[in-house]
């Protein structure tokens, strides 16, 4: 069980990173979208806006982020429960 435990937490912790870094280009991507879809006018191809691909990966890391984070707490509590002295 603690094992278990052990690998979500490094599974949390790799999701939060990149929760963190979809954030970030979630962030920038308003600033860089007008001068990026000018350059691709200017060199004659299609402007990809990422916006909606980012905010499904946002959605989907937080939704793996709270199944993580459930997991780690039932399984921590059931961890707890098994080692406390029975009466």
């Amino acid at each position: 069980m603690a094992k278990k435990v052990k690998s979500e937490r490094i599974n949390l912790h790799q999701i939060d990173e990149e929760l963190k870094s979809v954030n970030m280009r979630l962030h920038e991507l308003p600033l860089k979208k007008p001068t990026e879809s000018t350059f691709a006018k200017m060199i004659g191809i299609q402007y990809e806006d990422q916006m909606e691909q980012l905010e499904k990966m946002k959605l989907n890391l937080e939704s793996q982020k709270d199944q993580i984070t459930s997991s780690i707490k039932k399984d921590t509590d059931t961890f707890i429960t098994e080692m406390a002295p029975q009466n």
